[in-house]
């Protein structure tokens, strides 16, 4: 009994001397650091994301605007050519602006909004081609280019979400925007199409 009592008290010498040494202050003093380099790593991470949200901001709100623009566009454009030239082939139709957008701006952002962006032109190819396999066979070629107008300003719209979105996750504020052209509203109107544009596409033929 007397051998197990002796080791258990050497150990706890041991214990204290090393609590009382260098050692000790030795783990300790690496403990912090680590977590002062890993919350470092974390701010400077966070400050890079931001900067590079503020800047993508810019870009889908100008992106946003764009589609409002030739949005607005197509249907005065179509709207003559329905008084004027009904029937004949010189219809409008509604270009999609391009993203300015690079992937390597997506990089240090989170993920996910990354993907909502890097999303957006496919879900317009993949709307397109729905639209157009839609009414390829029972529409004029003008109620095409009205629906991928509305695909348009949907694409618009969503470009306005997902600046919101950064906003919100990078805490950037927006004093309430408002983007508007010519006195009209371009949220409203991007967000119109793109309900008109959804609504179309989910109704069964």
């Amino acid at each position: 009994m007397a051998e197990p009592i002796t080791t258990v008290i050497e150990s706890w010498d041991m214990v204290k001397i090393a609590l009382g040494s260098g050692t000790t202050a030795a783990l300790v003093g690496g403990g912090l650091q680590w977590f002062r380099d890993l919350h470092g790593k974390k701010r400077d991470e966070y400050r890079n994301a931001k900067i590079d949200a503020v800047q993508l901001i810019a870009k889908l709100d100008l992106l946003a605007m764009s589609c409002a623009r030739v949005y607005w566009s197509f249907n005065d454009e179509m709207d003559d050519y329905k008084a004027r030239a009904w029937g004949s082939n010189q219809y409008p139709s509604c270009k999609r602006p391009q993203s300015e957008i690079a992937p390597l701006e997506l990089a240090r952002i989170d993920q996910e909004i990354a993907a909502r962006i890097a999303w957006l032109d496919n879900e317009f190819r993949l709307g397109s081609e729905m639209i157009r396999m839609k009414l390829d066979q029972s529409a004029l070629p003008p109620d095409i280019e009205d629906a991928l107008a509305d695909l348009v300003g949907h694409y618009g719209f969503q470009a306005i979400k997902i600046a919101e979105s950064l906003r919100k996750k990078y805490s950037i504020s927006s004093d309430e925007l408002v983007l508007k052209m010519r006195g009209r509203v371009v949220n409203t109107a991007l967000e119109s199409a793109s309900n008109k544009v959804r609504k179309f596409l989910v109704t069964v033929d």
